[in-house]
């Protein structure tokens, strides 16, 4: 549901989740600069956000706190994945929700 472009929709770790990890697949290979997160609840703490080159995982930025409105630009990326990997959470409430995650090119 992070993907699907409703905002009203969300994907949810349960608090049960030892590794939070969000993943997505383009299914092809995308040229990409920017990364929008739109979070429900605040409760993601330290994370990295990470590609894929076709033979490892590789950091795009590791930071804290995404909260309901966070986004990055960085050097264009060609991917085919990339991922959300949540090292802690900074509630006991509940696991990661993220409403969308919007990855694009930014000319």
């Amino acid at each position: 549901y992070a993907v699907d472009g409703n905002a009203n929709t969300r994907w949810l770790a349960t608090t049960a989740d030892t590794e939070m990890v969000l993943e997505i697949d383009f299914g092809q290979e995308e040229t990409f600069n920017t990364i929008r997160i739109v979070e429900s609840y605040n409760r993601i703490g330290d994370f990295k956000l990470e590609y894929f080159d076709g033979s490892k995982w590789n950091v795009i930025i590791a930071d804290h706190t995404v909260g309901s409105n966070y986004q990055v630009s960085f050097p264009e990326i060609t991917a085919t994945m990339i991922r959300l990997k949540v090292e802690n959470k900074l509630s006991n409430q509940g696991g990661p929700s993220i409403n969308e995650i919007e990855v694009y090119l930014n000319e």
